[in-house]
């Protein structure tokens, strides 16, 4: 445990240091990189919740702006937006048709 509390400081540290280049940008460079700075934000709290080697531990700790190499490598990473929203939406579009059918139930119109 002693490691995950390191490497949370370590990988806040980066974070700062990301935002602090951040602030020096414009109001639209911000903007552009809103995406970037909730993905590293997010990332932080997944990578720490793992339990690290003593191996692991020290790369980290070692690794320039570690926080970054993970960002870059997941970027990578082949995943599908579409799938991981696809429930969600799903699910709400159901529940929109059925408080639109409620509603005209409601106020007497076709079932």
């Amino acid at each position: 445990m002693e490691y995950n509390k390191q490497i949370s400081e370590k990988l806040n540290n980066d974070l700062k240091e990301y935002v602090k280049e951040l602030k020096e940008k414009s109001v639209d460079d911000i903007l552009m990189n809103a995406y970037e700075l909730t993905m590293k934000t997010e990332m932080i709290y997944s990578i720490c919740d793992r339990d690290f080697t003593k191996e692991e531990a020290k790369a980290i700790l070692k690794t320039p702006n570690a926080l970054d190499t993970f960002y870059r490598e997941w970027l990578q990473f082949d995943s599908n937006f579409d799938e991981l929203f696809e429930y969600p939406i799903e699910k709400n579009l159901h529940n929109l048709v059925q408080d639109m059918k409620h509603e005209k139930i409601k106020k007497g119109g076709a079932r």
